[in-house]
């Protein structure tokens, strides 16, 4: 996925090319709100078709972000795949993190819908102290999907009038800080319940101040970057501990080790690549910092209990 890097010059993450932040300005939505962190689309089954097809061309099929996606879908249908499966969207709320492997979504024509982006900075900046919330789901899982029940559809219609008629005033100096305020409410409700319907999925977090602090830091850091197989003290080094002091506390704060919860991070991307990319398999090893490809293959058996071409063959037949 392409990344502007300057202004005319391109990274790619394999030959998986990357949508920014600044590129989804360019597609031709329409934006209730927009500014350097936070974009809300207005959904117009006409501006969304164009949009789709503009990123068809630029990207494939297959892409990934370098920000949060916020789906909720009020009615109507969003037709996407997650990790290859076809999946129809309905009465739902779909939550995406940085990173995440897109495919192009198709819009029933009677799809009411709000999509909003938020820059990685942003979603942290909104939460605070409480981005651990929002870590422990999206930075593993990169994607949450949340019913729209009759008390969360009104709590998101609530902020989202409120958004829309804070915006058809006259332009103010604090626009900004106002929808970053509303939209702070939104992402903090939805994370809150991202959390409580995770619990039997992911690891338990004990909150501490000191050793919290760092355990978020740690899956910030995971959260930040494409995933790669990196050693512990690859992390450790980052946040300026020790590759066993960080352990102990990942252990302390959530029952797992460091070295547990990249295992389980790089498997959730190799699961990703290998039923919905379309990338070789050289090229999925590659991507997440297997440059042997027997050396990955053995991972894949020991982690998966098959081949990677046997993985990816079952995940295709579901």
């Amino acid at each position: 996925m392409f990344q502007r890097k300057g202004t005319n010059h391109y990274m790619k993450y394999g030959e998986i090319q990357e949508l920014t932040f600044q590129e989804v300005k360019h597609l031709g939505l329409k934006f209730v709100y927009a500014d350097d962190d936070i974009l809300c689309t207005d959904y117009d089954y006409r501006s969304i078709t164009r949009a789709s097809d503009k990123l068809h061309r630029m990207k494939g099929n297959i892409f990934s972000t370098d920000f949060a996606v916020i789906h909720v879908v009020f009615k109507g249908t969003i037709s996407d795949e997650n990790e290859g499966t076809p999946t129809d969207l309905t009465n739902a709320v779909v939550i995406t993190g940085p990173h995440y492997l897109h495919s192009v979504q198709k819009f029933s024509p009677d799809c009411d819908c709000r999509t909003w982006a938020i820059s990685n900075r942003k979603i942290h900046e909104l939460l605070g102290q409480y981005a651990s919330l929002w870590s422990q789901v999206i930075v593993v899982k990169k994607r949450a999907v949340i019913e729209l029940t009759p008390e969360l559809r009104n709590h998101i219609k609530a902020i989202d009038e409120a958004i829309n008629t804070r915006i058809k005033r006259a332009s103010s100096t604090f626009d900004s800080l106002i929808v970053s305020t509303l939209l702070k409410a939104l992402v903090l409700g939805l994370c809150v319940l991202m959390h409580d319907s995770a619990e039997d999925e992911m690891p338990k977090q004990v909150y501490g101040e000191q050793r919290q602090w760092l355990m978020q830091q740690f899956l910030n850091l995971l959260a930040e970057e494409p995933a790669k197989r990196h050693p512990v003290g690859y992390y450790a080094k980052k946040l300026g501990v020790t590759p066993k002091y960080l352990s102990t506390v990942c252990k302390e704060q959530s029952h797992q080790t460091a070295g547990k919860w990249l295992k389980y991070y790089i498997n959730q991307q190799i699961h990703q690549l290998l039923s919905k990319s379309g990338l070789s398999i050289h090229e999925a090893a590659l991507e997440v910092g297997f440059e042997n490809d027997s050396f990955f293959s053995s991972y894949v058996r020991r982690n998966f209990g098959c081949t990677p071409s046997e993985l990816r063959s079952k995940e295709n037949k579901l």
